[in-house]
């Protein structure tokens, strides 16, 4: 199997990747969208974007990252596994993206707080569907933030 270490296999956006451990049986990606993540052959063996919402996969991803947490190692299953620092299966990622929409709205703001360093402190966002605020796509994140710069809860310098 040829592994493109140039593009992300979760978000399909350019990222940094390589292989390491004998025979090249992992590999390690740093992607802008999704952050920093280690991914076994046989889980990336398995990832088909027809039967996993990678999107999902890719905002828990990021959210790690804007947490501090360490860096997981994406494994195909829990079996022999023990001694992989991080191991988490995928289904164990899906299972941490939020469900409703409430639950999807807190962990954004909980986002937003962690990107910013104090009250009032400008940030930047790249909005995208792929995005680690849990957004399921353009539409509904245009409203939400349009309803945020509304309130004046946060100013944009383009039109949401």
């Amino acid at each position: 199997m040829s592994i493109d270490l140039q593009t992300c296999p979760i978000c399909q956006k350019p990222a940094q990747g390589r292989s390491f451990g004998p025979l090249d049986i992992s590999f390690q990606f740093e992607c802008d969208s999704c952050g920093e993540f280690k991914i076994s052959a046989e889980a990336l063996a398995r990832i088909d974007p027809g039967q996993i919402d990678l999107y999902k996969v890719s905002a828990c991803l990021k959210e790690r990252k804007i947490r501090g947490q360490p860096t997981v190692t994406i494994v195909k299953s829990r079996e022999g596994v023990e001694h992989v620092k991080g191991a988490v299966v995928i289904d164990d990622i899906l299972e941490a993206f939020p469900r409703s929409f409430s639950e999807r709205t807190d962990r954004i703001l909980l986002n937003l707080s962690r990107l910013s360093n104090f009250f009032g402190h400008s940030i930047s966002l790249n909005l995208t569907p792929l995005s680690p605020f849990f957004l399921l796509n353009m539409k509904v994140s245009r409203v939400l933030l349009g309803n945020i710069y509304q309130r004046q809860w946060a100013l944009s310098k383009l039109n949401p």
